[in-house]
């Protein structure tokens, strides 16, 4: 893919999913030190993604 292609999916990914509306959260469990999870929205992970 090229630079213009990438860029273009980019935007068209920030222009889909409203920064407003995102959650994305990374937690670790309190039982062990191998416990952990994320917490999104749909929003969240695109925007992460990109």
């Amino acid at each position: 893919m090229k630079t213009q292609e990438l860029n273009s999916v980019i935007q068209n990914i920030n222009n889909e999913y409203s920064t407003d509306e995102a959650y994305i959260g990374f937690f670790y469990g309190e039982e062990n030190e191998f416990s952990s999870y994320v917490k999104a929205n749909k929003e969240g992970l695109m925007l992460y993604a990109n």
